[in-house]
């Protein structure tokens, strides 16, 4: 099995594909899509994730736009945390979140998936894509792959027409034909646009 982990700037979202079908994983609040974000409390040790960290403002310290950080120079986030100041890098705070992803779909799932496909910006550079990488090793994740957004949307639309051909469906032939799309990615960060050219001949 793989899982893929769509870390987005403001919310984040997991799935697992075991060769046959994908389902999505959803959290422990039900929730199929996750805030990018954490809560360091300042008078103990927890530290709570997504949901619970964007709901509790009493005692603690939020961080959102975990992803926005990534590939800058390795700044240190120095905040109260079980009654000390506490400095924090960029990289340790996603590993913290990565591991969240890891808890939830092993407790959706029923099994621990160590190989992942990761999405990011089409626009991030190859420090951030390797800075990305290294938070996921360090979560001890196995990168399979690195994918930009728009790619893994227009994936998912090629996947989903060419299933409706096997379906035997004739009115997919006209949406089988190779030609160019473009993808719209409204990020929590950014609104990016890609003309993709699509092939339906080599799936």
């Amino acid at each position: 099995m793989i899982l893929g982990i769509d870390f987005g700037t403001s919310n984040s979202c997991c799935s697992y594909f075991d060769g046959k079908e994908s389902r999505v994983i959803i959290n422990e609040y039900g929730n199929e899509v996750y805030p990018t974000c954490l809560a360091f409390n300042k008078y103990t040790d927890e530290i709570l994730y997504a949901n619970s960290a964007y709901d509790n403002s009493k005692d603690v310290t939020l961080i959102k736009n975990i992803k926005g950080y990534i590939g800058l120079d390795e700044q240190e986030i120095e905040i109260m945390y079980n009654n000390s100041l506490t400095k924090f890098t960029v990289n340790e705070i996603v590993v913290l979140y990565l591991n969240y992803l890891k808890r939830i779909s092993k407790n959706f799932i029923g099994i621990q998936i160590k190989d992942i496909v990761i999405t990011v910006p089409a626009y991030f550079s190859n420090i951030q894509r390797a800075q990305i990488k290294s938070c996921c090793e360090k979560a001890e994740l196995n990168v399979i792959r690195i994918i930009n957004e728009p790619t893994s949307a227009i994936l998912a639309y090629c996947w989903d027409t060419k299933s409706l051909k096997t379906k035997s469906l004739d009115t997919t032939e006209k949406c089988l034909e190779t030609k160019n799309i473009l993808v719209v990615d409204c990020g929590g960060g950014t609104t990016d646009y890609s003309i993709i050219n699509t092939d339906f001949e080599d799936q």
